[in-house]
């Protein structure tokens, strides 16, 4: 969803829906790629200004949140098609079920973190090794959302291996543009930046921004 490029520059998804609601206020932004952890602690602490994320009440503390969504992807449950409990896995439904196998996620894994954030995890630092664990079979499940999933997939040639289902609860993420709580002025442009997110032209741009992920 962002990553720093060869030269340190920000690129994706989230930038490029930054840099459209940004700048359809007439704001420029500037970008830096953190591990997730670190990110959001940038955010609470004062360091940045913003970042897209889920919602939840333990972010909404320290961050005044557009109420209207950026965009909305779909988490999932990644597993090979040939893992010998793939019976059982199909038959999740409830969070509590995930303790019967071994799970691998991010460090603050955004579902994890909001939906079962006492789940006992493998948390690793990105999203390919949670996936090679998968791969490699030292783990059965990786929680992932559609879009680094399928991209993961593809790179690692993995289309015929792996397999998903949806996220037991909450499998329709949605992203919101935040502001720290304290920013001066924040409330305003909070409100003034959600009235931009939700123009049908701006909906438009996110559409395609959006397909060229996908």
């Amino acid at each position: 969803m962002s990553w720093a490029d060869k030269d340190g520059i920000a690129r994706g998804l989230k930038v490029d829906l930054v840099n459209l609601v940004l700048g359809a206020a007439g704001i420029q932004s500037r970008h830096e790629c953190l591990p997730w952890a670190r990110a959001l602690h940038s955010v609470v602490n004062c360091e940045a200004d913003g970042l897209v994320a889920m919602i939840s009440e333990q972010r909404m503390q320290k961050i005044s949140f557009c109420p209207t969504p950026m965009v909305e992807i779909e988490t999932r449950f990644y597993f090979r098609r040939d893992n010998p409990r793939v019976s059982e896995i199909l038959s999740i439904k409830k969070v509590e079920d995930l303790r019967a196998f071994a799970v691998t996620d991010t460090l603050s894994g955004p579902w994890a973190t909001i939906n079962a954030p006492d789940l006992p995890l493998d948390r690793v630092t990105n999203q390919l090794i949670a996936l090679r664990k998968v791969l490699g079979r030292r783990a059965d499940i990786t929680i992932m959302n559609n879009l680094i999933a399928g991209d993961l997939i593809r790179s690692n040639r993995a289309e015929e291996e792996i397999s998903s289902i949806p996220a037991v609860v909450d499998a329709q993420s949605l992203y919101h543009l935040g502001l720290r709580a304290d920013l001066p002025g924040g409330a305003a442009l909070t409100a003034e930046l959600d009235q931009i997110i939700q123009r049908p032209e701006i909906r438009r741009a996110i559409d395609t921004v959006l397909a060229k992920y996908l």
